[in-house]
């Protein structure tokens, strides 16, 4: 197929369109299980106040299940580990994809502190 594991991909549908995610395995019925970032951490300035500098600094990942119609695939591969994402755990589950979406998180935000995959964590230019 044209996806393969580790292959960045955006997202054109739904609410999080608009959004980098890596392929971590091509499912059956032409779907996809992608994890992405929602968001990354941003510098705040010295004058606000201590819980919206705690909000700036928040790495928020997502676990999704998504058709390969509403996926965009890429040229650039993202060779952060995301391979060693637990294959026994079901996305369909809500606590096993909590679990996921948790491995994920640690995974992706390694990789940020580390600048592996850097178009990976870039916003897109429109």
């Amino acid at each position: 197929m044209i996806f393969k594991p580790n292959m960045i991909v955006l997202i054109t549908n739904g609410r999080l369109a608009g959004k980098k995610a890596a392929v971590v395995k091509e499912l059956e019925n032409n779907m996809l299980l992608l994890a992405g970032i929602s968001r990354t951490p941003e510098e705040s300035p010295d004058y606000l106040p201590a819980w919206q500098k705690r909000r700036n600094m928040k790495f928020v990942t997502f676990i999704k299940k998504i058709n390969m119609k509403h996926v965009l695939a890429t040229r650039y591969k993202a060779d952060v580990g995301l391979d060693a994402l637990s294959a026994e755990k079901s996305p369909e589950d809500i606590n096993s994809r909590a679990a996921l979406n948790q491995e994920a998180n640690k995974i992706l935000k390694s990789a940020f502190e580390a600048k592996k995959a850097k178009w990976l964590f870039t916003k897109l230019q429109f």
